[in-house]
C-alpha cells in the first residue's frame, strides 16, 4: 500500500518525467495539433462514435444503440467498440473547442495522462518506492508496444489495468472485500472503455487468481483460509450492501454487452479460429519493432509467416527487457508472493495466448470462452501485460535506487534517459493531416443535394480505389451525422449482410443493399421495397434505372454448378467507358440467350465472376486471367444484367482488353466454345474521352 505521499522534488520528477516522454513521444509523432492519429479508417470510427454520443446528448440522433450507418439495420453498435468509458474528455473539450476533429487529438493526448498517473498511483500501491514508480509508468504508458498501437485509438485509454490489478492483488493479500470492490469497479469502467482491454484484464485477473492459489499451496501457506475468519465478522448489513454494489456492477456490464449479444444472436457473429490463429503471436514476434529506430533494422529481418504483421509489434524494448530479468536476481523481491504472483501471471498468459509452429496455442481453449470467443487481435494483450511488465522493471530499479554509491545513482540516471530515448526512437507511425481530414468532409458534403426530406436515407457512391473504399463509407458516415440523416453507407468491426465494398459508383448496389436489408427484416416485399427506395437519396452513382424503383434486379443463389450447355448462352458486349479518379470505369451488358435464368450467387463454391486480360498490339497475352469481377445479381433469362467494373490505366498502352467469363473451380468460358470479347485500348480510351 502507499505509505507516503510524494515530496515536492518527488512530484516534480513526476510531472517533468512524464512531460519530457509526452513531448518526445506522441506531440513530436502528431506534430502537435496538425496531425490526427492514425488514419482515414479506424481513427476516423472511433471519432465517429465519441461524436454520436456528443450528437445524441444535442438530439441530433436517436440512439446510441441503433447507429446511423448501414441503413436501418438494429444493433450496429454491437459491431465495434463503443468508448462510452472514454467519452467524458472527449465530450468536455468538445463544448470547450466546437470541433470534433480537434476534440479527438486533445482526448487522444490525454490517454497518456491518464495512463501514466493510473500505473504511478497502482504502482505505489503495491509498495513500489517514488522514483520506481515513476520509470513503471514510463514503461506503462510509452513503450515501444504503445508506440506500434497508435493507429487503434479505441485502445488508448488503458488507465484502469493498473487500479483493476493493483487492487486485487492487494485483495487478495487481505481478504478486504472494499479492495475486490474496488478492483471490479475499474474492470466494469475498462470494460466501457474497451472490450479488447477489459477482456484481457479480466484473463490476467483470472490468471493471477490461479497462481496465488498454487502459490500458498506449495507454500504450505493456510492465509487464505484466514479470509474466511474474517468475512464471518463482517455484519449482515455490509454483506448485503456489497451484494447490491456487485449487482449494480452486474447491471452496468449487462446494459454494455446487450448490444453486442444482440448483433451476435442477429448476425451470427463469430470468429473463426483459424482468423484468430493467424493473428496469434509467436515468440520471434516479442522480438518486432518495425517502427523502431534502434532495433527496426534487426526487426525487419524478422520474417512473419502470417499476415497482419502489424498487430504483432509485441518488442517491449532492450532496457525494459534487461530490468525484466534483472529482477529475478533481486533476492528480497522473488521471495515475496507479491513478485511470484505477477511474475507468475505474466509467463502463464504470455504461454497461452502463443502460438507455436504453424497450428498449436493453447488459446485455441480459451478461445471458446464468453468475451475472449469474439477477440481476434489476440497480440494486443501486450497493452495489458505492459503493468506487470512495468511493475517487475520498477523492482528493479527500486533495488539499484537503494544501493549505496555513486555509480548505482549514475546507472539510474542512464537507464531512465535510455529508456526515455528507446521508447520516443520512432521513425514511422501512422497519422494524416488534419486539413486532409477536414477536406475529405467538406469535399463530401459538396455531393449532397440542396433538398433533402427529414426521412432520408443517403447512399453515396465509393469513389476512391478498391484499397480505399472504406474511406468513402466514413465519410458519407460522418456527412449524414452531421446532417442527422441515416445512410445505407457504413464501415465498422462487423458489417451486416449484403454489405460488401467492391461495387464502386455502380448503382445495382442500391437496390442490392435495400433487398438486402428487407431480407433480413423479414419485410422483403414490393410495398416495403418501394417504400425504402423512395426514400434514398443516391448520390454519384452511374446508370441507377428508374424501374428498380418499383422492381429490384432479381437475385437468386444456385447450390449446383451451370452446366457448359447452359453457359454457352453467355455472352458479353462492350458498350462504354470513362474515367474514373485516373481509373477505367467500364460498362458491359452480359447477355443470357438461354431460358434459364444464371444466378448472382453461388452456395456450391463455384460463383461466376469476369475476368479480363491484356494483350500487345501483335494480339499476344500480356498476363493471365487474375481479377475477378463476381456477378453482383442474376443475368435473366432471355435478356442480360448490366454490369460495372473498374480497371486500372495502363502505361504504356497495350494493345487490345479481353473480357471472359468464369464459373470458379469449372471451367471459364473461352474453355466450352465462348469466344473472349476484345476491345481495343485505343477505342477504350477514346470512349473514357468522349464521356
Amino acid at each position: 500500500m502507499i505509505n507516503s505521499s510524494p515530496d515536492k522534488s518527488s512530484a516534480l520528477m513526476l510531472w517533468g518525467v512524464f512531460i519530457t516522454a509526452f513531448l518526445l513521444g506522441p506531440v513530436r509523432m502528431l506534430h502537435g495539433f496538425d496531425l490526427m492519429p492514425g488514419d482515414f479508417g479506424d481513427s476516423r470510427l472511433n471519432n465517429y462514435f465519441l461524436e454520436n454520443i456528443y450528437q445524441y446528448i444535442l438530439g441530433n440522433t436517436s440512439s446510441l444503440v441503433h447507429l446511423n450507418f448501414f441503413g436501418l439495420f438494429p444493433y450496429v453498435l454491437g459491431f465495434s467498440d463503443n468508448l462510452f468509458g472514454a467519452s467524458p474528455v472527449y465530450l468536455l473539450f468538445r463544448v470547450v473547442t466546437g470541433e470534433s476533429d480537434t476534440a479527438f487529438q486533445i482526448w487522444f493526448y490525454f490517454s497518456y495522462v491518464a495512463n501514466y498517473f493510473a500505473a504511478y498511483y497502482g504502482l505505489r500501491l503495491l509498495g513500489i518506492s517514488h522514483l520506481a514508480a515513476i520509470v513503471g509508468s514510463l514503461v506503462f504508458t510509452f513503450s515501444l508496444p504503445v508506440s506500434g498501437k497508435i493507429a487503434h485509438a479505441q485502445l488508448a485509454y488503458r488507465f484502469c489495468v493498473p487500479l483493476v490489478i493493483a487492487y486485487f492483488y492487494l485483495f487478495l493479500e487481505c481478504g478486504n472485500i472494499r479492495l475486490f470492490l474496488y478492483s471490479i469497479a475499474w474492470l466494469v469502467w475498462g470494460f466501457y472503455c474497451s472490450i479488447y482491454i477489459g477482456s484481457f484484464t479480466s484473463l490476467f485477473l483470472v490468471v493471477m487468481l490461479f497462481v496465488f492459489l498454487v502459490t500458498n499451496l506449495f507454500r504450505n501457506n493456510t492465509h487464505p483460509l484466514l479470509y474466511f475468519e474474517y468475512w464471518k465478522n463482517i455484519p449482515v448489513s455490509t454483506w448485503l450492501l456489497y451484494g447490491f454494489i456487485l449487482i449494480l456492477f452486474a447491471g452496468a456490464m449487462t446494459v454494455l454487452m446487450y448490444p453486442y449479444l444482440m448483433a451476435s444472436s442477429l448476425y451470427g457473429f463469430k470468429r473463426d479460429y483459424s482468423e484468430i490463429l493467424s493473428m496469434l503471436p509467436s515468440v520471434q514476434n516479442y522480438l518486432f519493432s518495425d517502427c523502431s529506430l534502434i532495433w527496426g533494422a534487426y526487426s525487419s529481418l524478422l520474417h512473419e509467416h502470417y499476415s497482419f504483421r502489424h498487430e504483432k509489434q509485441l518488442f517491449i524494448g532492450a532496457i525494459p527487457l534487461l530490468l525484466l530479468f534483472a529482477s529475478i536476481l533481486v533476492k528480497n523481491a522473488r521471495s515475496k508472493m507479491i513478485y511470484l504472483v505477477i511474475l507468475g501471471a505474466l509467463c502463464i498468459t504470455v504461454l497461452i495466448t502463443l502460438k507455436f509452429g504453424q497450428q498449436f496455442s493453447l488459446w485455441r481453449y480459451f478461445a471458446k470462452l464468453p468475451l475472449l470467443d469474439s477477440l481476434r487481435a489476440t497480440g494486443r494483450i501486450i497493452l495489458v501485460l505492459l503493468f506487470p511488465i512495468a511493475y517487475l522493471c520498477a523492482v528493479s530499479i527500486q533495488s539499484l535506487e537503494l544501493r549505496p554509491g555513486i555509480g548505482s545513482k549514475l546507472l539510474l540516471l542512464l537507464l531512465v534517459m535510455g529508456l526515455v530515448m528507446e521508447s520516443m526512437a520512432s521513425n514511422r507511425h501512422v497519422a494524416f493531416p488534419k486539413s486532409e481530414w477536414r477536406a475529405r468532409i467538406a469535399k463530401e458534403e459538396l455531393r449532397l443535394p440542396k433538398e433533402i426530406s427529414s426521412d432520408a436515407i443517403l447512399f453515396f457512391a465509393q469513389k476512391e480505389s478498391s484499397i480505399t473504399h472504406h474511406f468513402d463509407e466514413l465519410d458519407a458516415m460522418w456527412v449524414s451525422m452531421l446532417h442527422s440523416r441515416s445512410t445505407l453507407n457504413g464501415y465498422s468491426g462487423n458489417f451486416p449482410p449484403g454489405h460488401r465494398l467492391d461495387f464502386g459508383t455502380n448503382c445495382i448496389e442500391l437496390p442490392l443493399r435495400v433487398i438486402a436489408y428487407l431480407n433480413f427484416t423479414q419485410q422483403l416485399n414490393a410495398s416495403k421495397y418501394s417504400e425504402m427506395m423512395h426514400r434514398v437519396v443516391p448520390i454519384g452513382f452511374e446508370n441507377c434505372q428508374n424501374d428498380w424503383l418499383t422492381i429490384g434486379p432479381k437475385i437468386t443463389i444456385s447450390n449446383k454448378p451451370y452446366s457448359d450447355q447452359e453457359f454457352k448462352e453467355l455472352s458479353i458486349q462492350y458498350l462504354n467507358s470513362k474515367m474514373v479518379n485516373g481509373h477505367f470505369l467500364l460498362t458491359v451488358d452480359i447477355k443470357n440467350n438461354g431460358t434459364i435464368p444464371i444466378s448472382g450467387f453461388s452456395t456450391s463454391g463455384h460463383p461466376i465472376s469476369l475476368s479480363y486480360r491484356l494483350l500487345n498490339k501483335s494480339g499476344q497475352p500480356l498476363g493471365g486471367w487474375d481479377p475477378r469481377y463476381p456477378l453482383l445479381a442474376d443475368i435473366p433469362a432471355k435478356g442480360a444484367l448490366n454490369f460495372q467494373f473498374e480497371i486500372p490505366m495502363i502505361n504504356p498502352d497495350p494493345g487490345f482488353i479481353e473480357f471472359s467469363l468464369v464459373q470458379e473451380g469449372i471451367f471459364w468460358s473461352h474453355d466450352v466454345g465462348i469466344a473472349p470479347r476484345r476491345v481495343s485500348w485505343i477505342r477504350l480510351k477514346k470512349s473514357s474521352l468522349s464521356n
